[in-house]
């Protein structure tokens, strides 16, 4: 068996036990209760807060791509953060969005380590923004760390979080790699990731964008809480607002462990886990997570609709700037 296959059979044996667990906790007919009673209104209101924050991500997306001279408009960068959404359902990675993303946005300039950073950089800004209110959270109320599996999950996600800023922001370790590992296919890896790093490092001179993208990724955090907030109003649950400002920052980086199929099973032990902590019942919690991947999954198909007319403006784009020869 090769490595991708085990990888890929643990993460799929990982999202399976999560979503055991989760709806033997709640209880199947609990469950199906709640959702056949869920409100139209705060539904629709969800909906919309939800591809508000998308808009919010495509706009901190265009100011870091625009740092870098990446000429795509907000409205294309918004087609392909929904189609983002499309390739993240079928690809067996959180990332397979990312990389599209990344890919059409580097076409038509010709320009893909700076589109694979300014990718990163939308990524990283936003869990950095994370981090620090999670940890603002934990010092408000260390309650926090009462749950064993949430503290472990909480470390796990920041020695990462440390371990990729030293890798990515410190040029030592891929020169050192590159210097020992002497193998054509390291070599060419290698060379690449030194290609993006020097594009990711060139953000230091262009910190205007950094501050914007951070106080983007503040402004998409406090309409993450209001996602929530309208998640549980659909299921008749009116949570403490206050309590969400803490908790939903937690939520988020749990998501982003990677040791499940596309984050199933780990999303839905992370609403019931930590919304449960603020006295969220366990089959609203769950209910609310369910609809988190509904509308993950019809943004999806709405990105996959809307994919064909991102890759044809590129094919526009490219013709407008390919060179005309005189008859």
């Amino acid at each position: 068996m090769s490595k991708r296959t085990l990888s890929l059979s643990l993460k799929i044996g990982v999202s399976t036990a999560l979503l055991a667990y989760c709806f033997s906790r709640v209880g199947w007919g609990d469950l199906w209760a709640e959702i056949a009673g869920a409100k139209a209104w705060f539904l629709l209101f969800y909906v919309g807060v939800s591809f508000l924050a998308t808009i919010v991500s495509a706009f901190k997306w265009h100011v870091l791509s625009t740092a870098h001279g990446l000429s795509a408009s907000r409205g294309k960068l918004i087609l392909l953060y929904m189609a983002g959404y499309f390739f993240n359902n079928i690809l067996p990675t959180s990332i397979g969005g990312d990389i599209i993303r990344a890919y059409e946005l580097g076409k038509p300039d010709g320009k893909p380590s700076e589109a694979m950073a300014s990718v990163f950089m939308e990524r990283f800004t936003g869990l950095t923004a994370l981090i620090i209110f999670a940890g603002i959270a934990v010092a408000l109320d260390p309650n926090f760390l009462g749950d064993v599996k949430l503290t472990v999950a909480l470390i796990t996600v920041c020695v990462a979080y440390l371990g990729v800023t030293g890798m990515v922001f410190q040029r030592t370790v891929l020169q050192v790699l590159q210097q020992r590992l002497r193998w054509a296919l390291a070599q060419r890896l290698l060379g690449k990731m030194l290609k993006l790093q020097e594009a990711i490092l060139l953000y230091r001179h262009q910190r205007w964008a950094l501050v914007v993208s951070m106080l983007y990724s503040f402004v998409f955090y406090l309409i993450s809480v209001w996602i929530v907030y309208a998640g549980c109003l659909t299921f008749g649950v009116t949570p403490d607002l206050r309590a969400l400002f803490l908790v939903v920052p937690i939520m988020h980086i749990l998501f982003m462990i990677p040791i499940s199929l596309g984050g199933i099973g780990l999303q839905e032990w992370a609403y019931t886990a930590v919304l449960g902590m603020i006295g969220v019942p366990g089959a609203i919690g769950l209910s609310v997570a369910l609809l988190y991947r509904a509308r993950t999954i019809v943004f999806g198909l709405i990105g996959g609709a809307l994919y064909p007319l991102c890759t044809r403006s590129t094919s526009e784009l490219n013709r407008e700037s390919a060179p005309t020869v005189p008859l």
